[in-house]
């Protein structure tokens, strides 16, 4: 029997560093403080774009996450600019849960 796709969204915590890093990590629940995927999911869909209003098909970058501990370093033409990220679980069929809500970050 396939596995359905996952049914929560991933809980995101991130941090900017200096050097245009942010930190991120995914939890499987808002009550988790450990880094897991829930069950039956190989990654996370991490959609990235500068802006404020974009949904997550207006994000110019996608990419599969497998780790729940990642960073992304910026250019330093877009320092300082807002960006929103849209992250959502995926199974091994390609299924994909549900989005999470938007995180608004600014790099440094």
């Amino acid at each position: 029997m396939p596995k359905p796709a996952p049914e929560q969204q991933p809980v995101t915590e991130y941090q900017t560093k200096r050097g245009g890093k942010v930190e991120f990590r995914l939890y499987n629940s808002p009550s988790s403080k450990r880094f897991r995927k829930p069950a039956g999911a190989i990654g996370c869909e991490f959609f990235m774009g500068m802006g404020e209003h974009l949904t997550p098909d207006q994000c110019t970058k996608h990419s599969l996450i497998t780790k729940s501990f990642f960073t992304v370093e910026f250019d330093r033409a877009v320092w300082g600019k807002m960006h929103i990220a849209y992250f959502r679980w995926y199974s091994a069929k390609g299924k994909a849960g549900p989005w999470s809500p938007p995180y608004f970050f600014v790099p440094m």
